[in-house]
């Protein structure tokens, strides 16, 4: 095979899944729910991996199931409020300074 055919493959398959995180981070606020529907399509895709050998689930199977889930969680999250304060959509929640050092330092005292 035609290494830069893999290497553009692989670079454009990295930039459509982080293109998509940031889509899913960005509706995590709408559809609080959501993480649960991914957690068990992520089970789901991990028992089918596991299961190859012993049975084939066929992909079709694999879509549907998966695309049933995320609808059920995304009209579940329209249809239940959440509970609790709402979260950063982001991993990285902005940084800030402890209060104790934000507080004015004390100036030294000279001796003279």
């Amino acid at each position: 095979m035609d290494p830069f055919i893999v290497l553009t493959s692989n670079v454009f398959a990295i930039l459509g899944l982080r293109a998509m995180y940031f889509m899913l981070a960005g509706m995590h606020e709408r559809f609080h729910l959501l993480s649960y529907g991914l957690a068990i399509v992520l089970v789901f895709i991990g028992t089918k991996m596991l299961l190859i050998d012993v049975y084939k689930i066929p992909v079709a199977w694999s879509l549907a199931f998966t695309l049933v889930v995320l609808v059920a969680t995304m009209v579940l999250s329209l249809r239940i409020p959440p509970r609790g304060k709402a979260q950063a959509s982001y991993p990285f929640a902005a940084k800030r300074e402890p209060r104790a050092s934000r507080a004015r330092q004390p100036s030294p005292v000279r001796t003279s």
